[in-house]
């Protein structure tokens, strides 16, 4: 654990758990930066600051720093490694005064080492990477473990010596231009220039962090309804016994426009078997790029509300619930249209972070991506997830579990054209991290949440709209963080009830406020929107025969693909 202050800082901690605020700078861990925090990009301080709980100091004298001190040496200085080693000090260290070595072109692999110091989701995991951009010669010295590498050249180190860590990298940080963010370089094929750093901030650190939920995974399917008992190469039943044998979960994205027929066969799968099916929105119509069309939110509100018409009718007829979480139809999206999911109750979105990036002009936060949802439209939380493909997308996979975020691989039912190995091997690597909590999208959103408890108080941060925990032991007050950028008329209102699940009291606390409770009983924390409006009453627009022509022929041109790959087999 970290112990330097600065000059006349005044330890946190020192009047006792209740002075303690992890919203406020003063009240996370800090570390020093030489030769000052001006080395590190501002977007880079920033994400660094929210994503790991720490806060960055200048460092006047690496010679004066003492055992178990953190330190980041980001200067040209070859002797200050070697300082820092004998100080006993723990620092991260790009030795930027030694030969460099030219890029390597894209389709290198990054080979991490088997080291107890690295994190276990990434040891001898073998991962495929962008373009490697210029680096810094590393030399390997007896007694050092090589954490990662790649074609036989040390892309980053651990040397120890007198109770003292050092990382040493070979990549120079990112330079940050604008538009750039933090998480083009922590994706699963650029990883590598700042994956070390943020590991060795949570080492130091230790449990001074937020907690996060264990890990949790979902598997995603667009666009098959419940028609047939199978959907172009997707056949229910089959996938049903391949998920059941992984304990895995799949999560269909189906399109209201599709709701006005099923398969009792299909329907009873979903109804006795919740733990592995479930469905989600994907859209009204599946008009190409539906939900990025500049229309104004009362249109939007109309649109969205004949597709809760439309699900609504389904869920009458075959008891199968449909959680309210929108994928959009091709992942495109405007403010306007979540503003409006937000409105009409939705509890979130599932997008890629490039498909939600992509097209809005406002400023995003140095942390874009990189926690467990993205707030967007000021009340609309957003999971992350990414393409299934081969070979397991592993590094989408391995990232998001280093990062402790939701993994959320998706595929369409051509996903299935050359069988099932790839769901296999999807959900075997997901399953290679050890316990992971599978479960449908409004599973993953109930306990999307971090922790933080500090005496008898538990802080927790919100990545989702409603919340359910059981209060820990020696905890007596609770205190909510809303998330940086959430809109200023979202209140919050509370719910505890006893362990047999009967209702006690409600509350709406102001934010930042305690909530008295007691160890064993369940809280339900909701965030209300400003405005809130019930889909029953919104006038909805008449059938589009457009739209039903274009998805009678993109349905059957799915449902016909099978029998066209046999025909081009002979």
């Amino acid at each position: 654990m970290v112990n330097k202050t600065e000059e006349n800082d005044i330890n946190p901690l020192s009047d006792g758990a209740a002075t303690f605020d992890p919203t406020q700078a003063k009240d996370r861990t800090p570390v020093q930066v030489f030769p000052s925090i001006e080395a590190l990009p501002p977007t880079l301080r920033e994400m660094l600051a929210n994503l790991v709980q720490v806060r960055f100091i200048n460092c006047a004298d690496p010679r004066r720093c003492g055992p178990g001190e953190a330190v980041i040496n980001v200067s040209d200085d070859n002797e200050m490694p070697g300082i820092l080693l004998r100080s006993g000090a723990h620092s991260y260290n790009i030795p930027s005064g030694h030969a460099k070595l030219p890029s390597a072109g894209p389709g290198q692999r990054i080979q991490f080492g088997d080291s107890p110091f690295l994190d276990a989701r990434l040891r001898r995991r073998n991962l495929g990477h962008q373009l490697m951009p210029e680096r810094y010669a590393l030399e390997v010295e007896p007694g050092d473990e090589v954490m990662a590498s790649h074609a036989g050249h040390p892309d980053w180190i651990l040397r120890k010596r007198n109770g003292g860590l050092i990382h040493i990298s070979s990549m120079a940080l990112p330079k940050f231009p604008p538009g750039d963010l933090p998480i083009w370089h922590l994706t699963g094929d650029r990883f590598i220039g700042l994956l070390p750093l943020v590991h060795f901030l949570r080492e130091v650190i230790g449990d001074a962090n937020w907690e996060k939920p264990p890990l949790m995974a979902c598997l995603m399917i667009d666009d098959p309804n419940l028609h047939w008992s199978s959907y172009g190469f997707l056949n229910f039943e089959k996938l049903l016994a391949q998920v059941k044998s992984a304990g895995a979960h799949v999560a269909f994205a189906t399109i209201p426009l599709d709701a006005w027929g099923f398969s009792p066969k299909v329907v009873r799968l979903f109804r006795e078997n919740p733990r592995h099916f479930s469905l989600l929105y994907h859209g009204n119509n599946h008009t190409k790029w539906e939900m990025a069309q500049n229309l104004s939110l009362e249109s939007w509100l109309s649109v969205l509300a004949q597709g809760m018409t439309r699900i609504g009718r389904l869920e009458k007829k075959t008891a199968v619930p449909v959680s309210r979480i929108m994928v959009p139809p091709h992942e495109g999206n405007s403010d306007d249209s979540l503003l409006a999911l937000s409105t009409l109750g939705f509890e979130g979105a599932c997008i890629s972070m490039g498909s939600l990036y992509r097209g809005k002009a406002r400023q995003f936060r140095p942390t874009f991506g990189l926690e467990l949802a993205e707030w967007m439209s000021g009340e609309l939380p957003v999971l992350h997830r990414f393409g299934m493909s081969s070979p397991c997308c592993e590094g989408d996979i391995v990232i998001s579990a280093f990062l402790n975020n939701p993994i959320i691989p998706v595929g369409h039912h051509d996903t299935f054209a050359k069988g099932g190995e790839l769901v296999d091997s999807t959900a075997a690597l997901i399953n290679s991290f050890g316990k992971v909590q599978w479960g449908s999208p409004s599973m993953l959103l109930s306990r999307n949440y971090q922790t933080m408890q500090k005496g008898n108080t538990l802080w927790i941060k919100l990545y989702s709209r409603r919340i359910q925990l059981k209060v820990p032991e020696d905890v007596t007050q609770v205190r909510v963080v809303f998330p940086e950028n959430i809109g200023a008329g979202v209140t919050l209102e509370s719910t505890v009830r006893n362990a047999e699940g009967k209702e006690l009291f409600r509350t709406n606390p102001e934010r930042g406020s305690a909530m008295e409770v007691r160890p064993g009983q369940l809280l339900e924390v909701r965030l209300i929107a400003p405005r809130s409006v019930d889909y029953r009453q919104i006038k909805r627009p008449g059938l589009s025969y457009r739209a039903l022509a274009r998805r009678v022929l993109c349905e059957g041109r799915d449902r016909v693909s099978p029998l066209l790959a046999r025909l081009r087999g002979r």
